[in-house]
């Protein structure tokens, strides 16, 4: 096998001699190779050569996935990371690689105590939009993050480790805050002005589009109003003795 053919397997198949010093090719993640490169020595883990088939198993399969992932191993969750997961340790890399994950992210302590207690102790874990404030480069940021943590076996079948994929949903959060906030003040300004709703009708297609306040009073779902309903769908549900002085308008 030569360097540009190299498999995930590429931390397994490493020869004890060659283990921290086999260059990674150039297409390869570049945490590949500054794990390759570390001095594991100076953490619990010990060399390259004496890590558990289990553990080099699981970093061959992080460094080449495309999601953030993290392993932390052992009972002070030693960091072992990928590109992507990098990105999210933002200016705290490269420097946590190799360290316990609480002194890594002391700000986060008591969140990463409780994981690793879980985890370890053979429980999965999952977090949607989990909110953390996280030091980084230019402070302390607000950051939401989709969370997944697994336990990782060891060779006799006891959780030695822990998995855990990491997806910041930070933009989306804060997307969706704006959108609310922006639909609150719109209702506010209506009840202020005592209007009932606004609503437009598309001409060309008989569509109507329609704020949530007009909707309810004629009885459309929300989702049907986000979509645009036929300008049917509004004239059934009103009276009949009605409908012309509505159209006529």
């Amino acid at each position: 096998m030569t360097n540009h053919d190299r498999s995930p397997g590429a931390l397994s198949d490493a020869q004890p001699d060659q283990a921290q010093h086999v260059h990674a090719p150039e297409n390869s993640p570049q945490l590949e190779a500054l794990i390759r490169s570390f001095d594991w020595s100076t953490t619990s883990l010990g060399s390259i050569e004496q890590w558990p088939q289990s553990l080099k198993t699981s970093v061959d399969i992080m460094v080449q996935s495309p999601v953030p992932m993290v392993t932390l191993w052992g009972p002070d969750g030693i960091m072992i990371y990928n590109d992507g997961y990098a990105l999210i340790a933002d200016n705290k890399h490269p420097s946590i690689l190799g360290s316990k994950v609480l002194d890594a992210w002391p700000e986060a302590a008591d969140f990463n105590r409780h994981v690793l207690e879980v985890v370890l102790g053979g429980k999965a874990l999952t977090y949607r939009d989990q909110y953390l404030v996280l030091n980084r480069e230019r402070g302390p940021e607000d950051v939401w993050l989709d969370i997944n943590y697994s336990p990782v076996l060891d060779e006799t079948g006891r959780p030695a480790g822990v998995m855990a994929i990491v997806v910041e949903t930070t933009a989306r959060v804060l997307e969706e805050r704006k959108r609310r906030e922006t639909e609150e003040r719109y209702q506010l300004a209506l009840e202020a002005t005592g209007m009932i709703g606004v609503c437009e009708l598309d001409l060309t297609t008989d569509t109507v589009y329609a704020d949530a306040r007009f909707a309810a009073m004629f009885g459309v779902g929300a989702e049907r109003t986000a979509q645009g309903a036929s300008a049917d769908e509004y004239l059934r549900r009103i009276h009949p003795d009605d409908v012309d002085n509505v159209v006529q308008g």
